[in-house]
């Protein structure tokens, strides 16, 4: 008698693989992957935008500042009395808003130093005038002075007009512009004994 065939048995249940489903199955993985990934650029290009809008904001601010802050600058510096042995010196300067907003809360100090050529630094400033009540506008300028506490001695000034020794004048300004940011101007200066004038020299000088 032949064995029943496995195919005829009623308990069997042939399995055959949808190609359709498959292909609808994959389609939708792929389909989520694709949204998902969409999302994520999607995102970065967002804070992307976000950050070069920030950054746009940021420098037009910058700029707006640069344009409107006020501007202090040494217009020139000089000697305000003889180099007498024996009498003080005095050092003035004409300070010019360039800016056009006024400066506020001025000081400044002007320290002479007496050396054989342009010193590599600048000296270490000490307390010079200090007018928290001045305001220089818009285009305005002042003269501010700088009395020294102490006389020329004879050998400095010998050493002065023979050239010998060379006689810088550092001006240091401070200052507060309308955004109440602190500023700061030097300007380092020779003085010529042969003509009674100075010269701006070619370190030190700067604006911020």
């Amino acid at each position: 008698m032949d064995a029943p065939n496995a195919q005829d048995s009623p308990g069997h249940t042939e399995r055959h693989d949808d190609p359709v489903s498959s292909c609808k199955i994959a389609v939708a993985k792929d389909s989520g992957w694709w949204a998902t990934l969409l999302s994520i650029i999607a995102i970065i290009i967002s804070l992307s935008s976000a950050y070069f809008t920030c950054r746009q904001v940021d420098v037009a601010s910058d700029t707006a500042h640069k344009q409107l802050r006020a501007y202090l600058l040494v217009k020139n510096v000089r000697i305000g009395s003889p180099i007498v042995a024996g009498e003080p010196l005095r050092v003035d300067a004409t300070v010019v808003n360039y800016g056009q907003t006024p400066a506020f809360n001025l000081s400044y100090c002007m320290p002479p130093v007496l050396e054989s050529s342009l010193p590599q630094h600048a000296p270490d400033y000490f307390s010079g005038g200090d007018f928290e009540s001045w305001t220089v506008g818009p285009g305005d300028d002042v003269t501010v002075s700088f009395p020294l506490s102490g006389v020329m001695g004879p050998g400095y000034v010998k050493n002065i007009n023979s050239g010998d020794k060379k006689l810088f004048i550092f001006v240091l300004l401070r200052y507060t512009d309308v955004y109440e940011t602190p500023c700061s101007t030097q300007v380092c200066a020779e003085y010529l004994p042969a003509g009674g004038r100075t010269v701006s020299t070619e370190k030190h000088n700067y604006a911020r």
